[in-house]
């Protein structure tokens, strides 16, 4: 939770660099470890030597799939990085000026890796520890656990939204924008482009449908009194003309197409649970 939170707060940039990525990374690196060793315990040596705590339980199988899937994801950009004899590498797209370059200089070509800007991508690298940080926490969370992590994703969302609120209301030199280089026309949250507020509006919009339908399905089961009903039924038609709204203070095209489509999909769930129940 603490990965996800600092991430939608201080990880809003549209470039690296920023001093909010090297804490958000900085804070990423322990814990990525501890889910890497969580997932893959220490075995007990043939001395008889104590296993680590948790080691006697078996991961799930999906959390070690997981973990491959992120290994594969990070060593993309680090093969990018290796070497190459100029054989090899002055064959590739776009290479054709940086032999020219050697040329000129009257030098011999280098041993050069396949990334152009080996600093961006060690920078690109870098990003990937945060979601691979979250991605791998969550899969070896429990289902208690799950679904608090979702309410704190509502919550996460709510405080953005008004925040993008309070920005819209400011204007365009409002104190609340936290990058120089933003829309500054628009809602942003703690982001620096507008896309990306209406990428966590329109998650939030399925995180908060899907509670919407689990709740509306509990009080059907539970057949719970008229008044309960009715909170229950105002108190989400509330939140979806605020997700709605927030949507629409982004002026993302994209991000308001994905929250209708959000809504349309959760709702032919609901329609096809109803049906079955």
């Amino acid at each position: 939770m603490a990965v996800l939170t600092a991430s939608l707060v201080l990880g809003g940039g549209t470039r690296p660099g920023f001093a909010g990525d090297v804490v958000l990374q900085l804070l990423s690196i322990p814990l990525l470890l501890l889910f890497i060793s969580a997932i893959f315990p220490a075995k007990a040596g043939d001395d008889g030597a104590a296993v680590e705590p948790g080691a006697g339980v078996e991961p799930h199988r999906a959390a070690k799939w997981a973990a491959l899937a992120c290994a594969l994801v990070g060593a993309w950009p680090l093969l990018q990085l290796i070497p190459l004899p100029p054989s090899i590498w002055r064959r590739l797209p776009d290479r054709e000026h940086l032999v020219r370059s050697y040329e000129l200089l009257g030098e011999l070509l280098p041993w050069r890796p396949i990334s152009v800007s080996p600093p961006a991508t060690w920078a690109g690298w870098l990003s990937l520890l945060a979601p691979a940080t979250v991605f791998l926490g969550t899969v070896q969370l429990g289902y208690l656990a799950r679904r608090r992590l979702s309410l704190a994703l509502l919550a996460i969302g709510l405080v953005h939204i008004a925040l993008g609120l309070a920005q819209v209301a400011q204007g365009p030199e409002s104190p609340l924008r936290f990058f120089e280089f933003t829309n500054r026309g628009d809602a942003v949250g703690f982001f620096a482009n507008r896309n990306h507020y209406a990428a966590l509006i329109y998650c939030v919009t399925v995180f908060a449908v899907v509670w919407i339908i689990e709740r509306a399905s509990a009080a059907t089961l539970q057949k719970q009194a008229l008044t309960s009903t009715i909170l229950l039924v105002t108190g989400a038609f509330t939140l979806l003309v605020v997700l709605i709204g927030a949507q629409a203070m982004s002026r993302s095209r994209a991000g308001i197409g994905l929250s209708i489509a959000a809504l349309a999909s959760f709702l032919s769930v609901y329609i096809i649970r109803t049906d079955r129940s």
